[in-house]
């Protein structure tokens, strides 16, 4: 996180956000720590391709004066999966696995750009690599969950479904922010049709956190 992300209040919305950082890039538009925060709030939700392609302007300009800079490369390699450049992602991520002995968060992303391939079950062999290295990352988990559900579909395979649901009761266990992976979970049970379990879930979930708002 730059200064400049700390200077935002949480509460502001996602377009509120980019308008404050866009008025100061308009006085410094070369400002490395500015463009790096506002790529990354325009990378910060679901994929955009227009909100992508700005973004590659703004980290070209980060790079250009900080080459070594590994969050806004981590940022350029998002910004091309959600272009639909994979091989160019795959390429970047691969070469900074092995600069840098592999990092959970290039592991998630690698699996990231092989499911968005339409390549789950390369997708998963990068995952399992990675769950050996950080068997605790909650990414990685939340991740590998995502992949074996979207497997499932594609071999028609119910024992993916089994698989994702250990990894969903793993991270509740093991990862301080289990919210996460309670959503997870009620996907999951959605998913291999077990609407009565999803359900009293749910209404265990909502015991514990009353103040938490859940619609599936």
């Amino acid at each position: 996180m730059s200064l400049f992300d700390s200077e935002i209040p949480d509460d502001l919305s996602t377009d509120e956000k980019l308008n404050r950082i866009k008025k100061r890039l308009l006085d410094d538009p070369d400002n490395s720590s500015l463009n790096e925060a506002y790529s990354r709030i325009l990378l910060d939700e679901s994929p955009n391709l227009k909100r992508a392609k700005i973004a590659l302007k703004s980290l070209d300009i980060v790079l250009s004066q900080e080459p070594e800079n590994w969050d806004a490369k981590m940022l350029v390699i998002r910004a091309l999966r959600w272009m639909e450049r994979y091989d160019e992602a795959l390429l970047m991520a691969k070469g900074m696995s092995k600069k840098f002995n592999s990092s959970a968060l290039i592991c998630t992303e690698i699996s990231k750009i092989y499911s968005a391939k339409n390549e789950p079950d390369m997708a998963l062999i990068q995952l399992k690599e990675g769950i050996k290295k950080f068997p605790n990352d909650g990414k990685i988990m939340r991740t590998m969950i995502e992949v074996l559900v979207k497997l499932s579909g594609h071999e028609k395979d119910s024992s993916k479904l089994e698989d994702a649901l250990i990894f969903c009761n793993r991270g509740l266990n093991d990862c301080p922010n289990e919210k996460k992976f309670a959503s997870s979970k009620i996907v999951v049970l959605v998913t291999m049709g077990r609407y009565d379990e999803m359900i009293k879930y749910i209404e265990e979930f909502q015991k514990k956190y009353p103040d938490e708002f859940y619609s599936p």
